[in-house]
């Protein structure tokens, strides 16, 4: 009965991690072939928790699996997200928020050639993700609103939102992507996700049987496409290698509210560089605010646009 103890306690010090002690007390149990089957049995658990906590290992999406949504379409929903001129303002000017909307938009659109219904686009988008940023009662972390891509010399590319929560960084790309139907969806595009350059985007609607596997659909025109620029893979690979490895940059590609909802978008929806597609409600519903790392915030205050 004692070298069941000994053993039982051995695997338990083994769960926490505590390996010395824990096999030292499995040896000596002298209980070894079912201490080598609760090892393994230890081995398998923590190798599914990991699987599970790992929000990377939800992200890709093998061509060969059935879809399936990430999120579902959004109805029409308030732009502002009730956040009105005077509060908006007041934001604005706290002491963590740095910058202002679409200012890098404004300023290069003309050098860019973009034509007024993107340009508008563009600072819709923007304009509601910053809403939605002053609507989430931020206290610690710090926003950054138009930042220069550093590793652009021209100072043309620009980061719509920055938002340094610890030592997370958050690169958020706005889109004001008005869906096609209410029922459609972005879907992942074979491949995309290994360019560095641009590609397409596809939205489908019911009117494509969409679970099914991606490459299904190959040849199956969509209900609208969209250019997926590699300009958010530059842009994290230029600002990783600005700051201290101890970050972690993460670029997201976020879909704003618009007047007429919000696409559903298919799991492992990237643009190029691997950077994951989220309706911007999703992406606040899983964002938490933690003191930003002054080391962060010196570096994007001096990539300000404004």
């Amino acid at each position: 009965m004692l070298a069941w103890l000994i053993l039982a306690l051995g695997l338990y010090l083994c769960l926490k991690r505590h390996w010395i002690v824990g096999l030292l007390l499995v040896l000596i149990s002298g209980r070894w072939l079912a201490a080598a089957i609760g090892v393994l049995l230890l081995v398998l658990v923590a190798a599914a928790l990991t699987s599970a906590s790992n929000p990377t290992s939800t992200d890709a999406w093998a061509g060969d699996w059935p879809m399936e949504p990430l999120s579902t379409p959004r109805r029409p929903e308030p732009v502002s997200y009730g956040v009105g001129s005077a509060a908006f303002a007041a934001w604005l000017a706290a002491p963590n928020v740095h910058g202002r909307p679409a200012a890098g938009l404004e300023a290069t659109a003309a050098a860019d050639g973009m034509d007024e219904h993107n340009v508008a686009a563009g600072v819709a988008g923007e304009d509601s993700v910053a809403r939605m940023l002053a609507s989430m009662g931020i206290r610690n972390a710090h926003v950054f609103l138009s930042c220069r891509n550093p590793g652009d010399a021209s100072g043309n590319a620009d980061i719509d939102v920055v938002v340094v929560s610890g030592r997370t960084v958050w690169l958020l790309d706005a889109k004001h992507y008005r869906p096609a139907a209410p029922d459609a969806y972005l879907v992942p595009t074979p491949g995309l996700d290994d360019m560095r350059g641009g590609g397409e985007l596809r939205a489908y609607d019911s009117n494509t049987n969409l679970a099914v596997p991606v490459g299904s659909l190959v040849g199956v025109t969509p209900v609208r496409t969209y250019h997926a620029s590699g300009n958010m893979a530059w842009a994290a690979d230029s600002v990783r290698n600005g700051l201290s490895s101890d970050f972690d940059v993460r670029p997201v590609v976020l879909l704003s509210r618009t007047t007429g909802g919000v696409y559903g978008v298919m799991r492992g929806t990237m643009f190029p560089g691997a950077v994951p597609v989220m309706q911007a409600d999703a992406w606040a519903s899983t964002f938490t605010d933690a003191p930003a790392d002054p080391r962060a915030v010196g570096y994007f205050w001096r990539l300000l646009k404004s």
